[in-house]
């Protein structure tokens, strides 16, 4: 597994979530290049998906489906252990 700083274990400025935690919404979801690329500059680093898409080669709906898949994955995961609590 990825050993993450205790510093990329924050949120940037405009960040929705961090490295640790997409790298492994990803990985569950089985998201692949460049798509997840462009969904990281977007969910972690905080550009917009435009630029985003730009950067990573892909169109804007490729970054508009694949942050829609991980920001879904990420809140039913998040909503199940707030259930047990």
């Amino acid at each position: 597994m990825t050993q993450f700083t205790r510093r990329s274990r924050r949120l940037t400025p405009g960040a929705l979530m961090t490295p640790e935690q997409f790298f492994l919404v990803a990985r569950l979801i089985r998201s692949s290049e460049p798509a997840r690329e462009a969904a990281r500059l977007v969910l972690v680093d905080g550009l917009a998906p435009s630029v985003a898409a730009r950067q990573a080669g892909v169109s804007p709906q490729s970054v508009s489906n694949a942050t829609g898949r991980i920001k879904r994955a990420h809140a039913a995961i998040l909503q199940a252990y707030q259930e047990r609590t």
